[in-house]
């Protein structure tokens, strides 16, 4: 799928298992890519907890295809 962001935006295919978050990314024009794999407990958050409201593994990629913070 396409993910507009700041710069412009990459093409990415990203998946959560149990015990891994993955995003990944990949210019336009093929020149750059990222890949970010978390370790994580699970995708799905624990009764009681309230569920994340931002991803900051798409920061993460952000920053790697445009140099943002």
């Amino acid at each position: 799928m396409w993910i507009p962001t700041s710069c412009g935006g990459y093409w990415s295919h990203g998946g959560d298992i149990p015990g891994f978050k993955t995003r990944d990314a990949v210019s336009a024009d093929g020149r750059r890519s990222a890949v970010i794999t978390i370790n994580t407990d699970s995708p799905v958050a624990r009764p009681g907890v309230p569920p994340l409201t931002h991803d900051m593994a798409n920061d993460l990629v952000e920053h790697a295809m445009c140099g943002t913070s």
